[in-house]
C-alpha cells in the first residue's frame, strides 16, 4: 500500500533483520531496488544482516538488554515501582547497503 501512495516513503525501518529481508524481498517482487529505489533498515544486527544484501541496522547491547530486563522482573515481583525499572542502552548505527543518502526532489 505504501509503496502506490503518490508520495511513497523513501525508507523502511523494521523492528528486526527478518522484518527487513521481508520487506527487501517485497520490494524486488515489485520491482524496486535497495537502496536505490528504497532503503531499508532492520534493528538487532544479527549475523545475517551482514551479508548480502549487506543491511543497515541498528545494533544494541542485547547481553546486557537481557540481563537488565532479569533484575527488572525481580525488582517488579519485589513489590519495586515500574518507574524504577527502566533504563536508556546505548545503540549503535551500523550502515550497510540496504541505505542511501534522501533523494534530493
Amino acid at each position: 500500500m505504501l509503496i502506490a501512495l503518490p508520495e511513497p516513503p523513501t525508507a523502511i525501518v523494521a523492528g528486526d533483520a527478518a522484518s527487513a529481508f521481508q520487506a527487501i524481498e517485497g520490494l524486488g517482487n515489485l520491482g524496486k531496488r535497495v537502496p536505490e529505489d528504497m532503503s531499508v533498515v532492520g534493528f538487532d544486527d544479527c549475523p545475517a544482516a551482514a551479508n548480502f544484501p549487506g543491511l543497515t541496522t541498528v545494533r544494541q547491547p542485547a547481553e546486557e538488554v537481557g540481563q537488565l530486563a532479569g533484575q527488572f522482573v525481580s525488582r517488579l515481583l519485589e513489590g519495586a515501582p515500574a518507574s524504577e525499572c527502566r533504563v536508556t542502552l546505548p545503540v549503535e548505527l551500523i550502515i550497510r547497503a540496504s541505505t542511501a543518502s534522501p533523494r534530493s526532489e
